[in-house]
């Protein structure tokens, strides 16, 4: 998949299928490329935790993309590390606005996995308090309050 990040495209694979390297031996740059790529892993453990890791790291233009690429994740958990996480939603407003196909194409996503949680035994009275799915609309909002100010 390529998206845009500030004018500039960025490849994102799919999915990673490969065993994860010790994290430990990796420097502070080679361990955010390392959860970059590993949020894509075939394994959702793995997502998730290289989710919360990012999560917890500044955000930039490079590193924007695969968060918010956790919000149309199928695996509940690693869609609400992000989706819980408010300092998150200037970085991901950016990115959206940049990339508005992708981005409504994630809220429908969240919306169907809202759906498949419900049948799982997640329960969510609605899709509107999903939380991937109010984390993109105040996305929407952020960048509405963004272009009025602008």
């Amino acid at each position: 998949m390529h998206v845009a990040a500030k004018g500039k495209q960025l490849g994102i694979p799919y999915r990673v299928w490969a065993d994860p390297p010790t994290v430990s031996d990796l420097t502070e740059t080679q361990q955010t490329i390392y959860y970059c790529l590993f949020s894509r892993s075939t394994d959702g453990h793995v997502r998730e935790a290289s989710i919360r890791a990012l999560a917890t790291k500044p955000t930039t233009d490079w590193t924007a993309p695969y968060l918010f690429f956790a919000l149309a994740d199928y695996v509940i958990q690693v869609a609400n590390v992000v989706a819980n996480e408010p300092k998150l939603k200037d970085p991901l407003s950016k990115f959206a606005q940049e990339n508005p196909g992708l981005y409504k194409l994630t809220l429908a996503r969240a919306i169907s996995y809202w759906n498949l949680n419900q049948h799982e035994g997640v329960s969510y009275e609605s899709y509107r308090v999903f939380p991937p799915y109010r984390m993109l609309k105040s996305l929407q909002i952020h960048l509405d309050q963004q272009g009025r100010e602008s």
